[in-house]
């Protein structure tokens, strides 16, 4: 103890000066940085490209977040849906009245908009596809690792082939955001816009309601909506070794890109059901995933907050800057959960800034190896990656 308000770091430097000593630095905090318990994990391409891993070392999810999954709904019997599903607790299980007075009856367990009822239950297979990956049981011992315990509200806006109505998603959206909804995701759309949707996605970023929308996947620059919207986080694609997937949307739809080729999550078919998916459909849910780690750490964030922090925080590829295919780039879930919870990543000494005594302390953990310090990607080494890592967290801004 260094008593008397002195710093740690300081104090170290005056006994480092003192005859007889060998080495001497304050004894950080450090934790465990641990994978999630989920046996498939291994096989998430996809969560551990994004640094998913670095973000669970800050938050796991808390379940006051809610995430409506606009989709084809879910398959509701899923060992990794215990527990992660929104239940509607103003409403009571079958008694055919509205007792919540929100205009639905019975629906305790979301709504199906395609049919105009309470049983949203997915036959099709990509709305159990698409949760997984946002909201799949994180560190529950099996499966696979969702991007956060969040709750999932689900609302079927697609119909047993896949399609669906502009009408349907834009009732979904006011029901998602009246209904207590913090992130929106929908892994759909289409070209030309809609009046309706419009007003929809507009109602919900009045509220403070993120709303997330896949950026198709035609390989076109014509706007693609909801994504196009620019209430709307729009979400490119990318593959597990951040290559361009060649299919996705590019220009306007895109705002930032993720993992969204051969993506393992959830499926129809049984409790333990499990499959892949491809497109800017898998893209997006990462983003509402990373969006409620970060709401679970700040609850106060603003919608213009979120995405600057996604922005800010991504990982820049192709051209320098925003460009067309990746937007501002492939996101980081580390980083962002950090900067949501105010915490500077490149603050080394733990005063809460980032200046030259934490880049040349840096510096010495690097040349002497100092994994504690210097392991930026938690692989076990200090190699060039941790470096430039390092670089790019110390360019971000604190706080």
């Amino acid at each position: 103890e260094t008593g008397g308000g002195v710093e740690p770091d300081l104090a170290a430097r005056a006994i480092k000066g003192v005859e007889g000593v060998r080495y001497v630095h304050p004894d950080w905090v450090v934790r465990a940085c641990g994978v999630p318990s989920d046996p498939l994990f291994g096989q998430q391409c996809g969560a551990q490209l994004i640094d998913a891993v670095g973000a669970w070392d800050e938050t796991q999810g808390v379940h006051e977040v809610v995430v409506a999954v606009c989709d084809t709904g879910l398959n509701f019997a899923h060992e990794e849906f215990a527990g992660a599903v929104w239940v509607n607790e103003g409403e009571i299980p079958g008694n055919g009245i509205d007792d919540d007075l929100n205009g639905f009856i019975d629906d305790v367990l979301g709504w199906d908009f395609v049919h105009g009822d309470a049983d949203a239950s997915d036959v099709n297979g990509h709305g159990t596809l698409v949760a997984g990956i946002c909201g799949a049981g994180l560190d529950n011992g099996v499966g696979i690792a969702g991007m956060g315990n969040l709750s999932l509200m689900v609302l079927q806006v697609l119909g047993a082939g896949g399609s669906g109505s502009w009408s349907a998603i834009s009732e979904a959206i006011y029901y998602a955001v009246d209904n207590g909804a913090d992130v929106v995701s929908f892994s759909g759309g289409g070209f030309g816009g809609d009046g309706l949707l419009a007003d929809a996605v507009a109602y919900a970023r009045a509220r403070g309601v993120v709303v997330i929308g896949a950026a198709g996947n035609s390989g076109s620059a014509s706007p693609f909506y909801p994504a196009a919207y620019p209430e709307v986080v729009g979400v490119g694609g990318v593959d597990c070794g951040d290559g361009h997937y060649e299919r996705s949307n590019r220009g306007i739809n895109v705002e930032v890109v993720a993992p969204g080729v051969g993506i393992v999550s959830t499926a129809v078919g049984g409790a333990q059901a499990y499959g892949e998916l491809t497109g800017t459909s898998a893209s997006a849910p990462f983003v509402a995933g990373l969006v409620g780690l970060m709401l679970s750490v700040q609850p106060d964030l603003s919608v213009d907050e979120v995405r600057s922090i996604l922005a800010s925080t991504a990982v820049d590829l192709g051209d320098a800057g925003w460009d067309d295919l990746y937007g501002a780039g492939r996101i980081d879930a580390r980083r962002a959960v950090l900067a949501a919870a105010g915490v500077c990543a490149a603050d080394v000494d733990g005063d809460g800034d980032a200046d030259s005594e934490d880049f040349f302390a840096y510096l010495d953990a690097f040349a002497n190896q100092d994994g504690g310090v210097c392991d930026r990607d938690a692989d076990g080494d200090c190699d060039g990656e941790d470096f430039f890592a390092y670089l790019d967290a110390f360019v971000l801004p604190c706080g």
